[in-house]
């Protein structure tokens, strides 16, 4: 191939590698975003978990008070 048919077909076919180009970076900013997103879902995930712990340990609080208090009841 001479210079002057690889000029041409680098002119026929530019702005389709351009649009590639684009789209690749496109690509790897969505693989970036995501995997922020991934890692904002994992804490997220963790703070939900200790909630939950909380939750629970109220919940065992609550019925251990009901208990005690059921059992003063029973004795008086």
């Amino acid at each position: 191939m001479d210079y002057h048919t690889l000029v041409s077909l680098y002119d026929a076919h530019s702005d389709a590698v351009s649009e590639l180009e684009h789209a690749c970076e496109r690509f790897n900013q969505a693989v970036i975003d995501m995997h922020s997103y991934n890692i904002s879902l994992i804490g997220t995930a963790g703070q939900l978990r200790e909630f939950i712990d909380k939750l629970e340990c109220c919940y065992k609080s609550i019925i251990e008070f009901q208990d005690s208090k059921e059992k003063e009841l029973k004795v008086k």
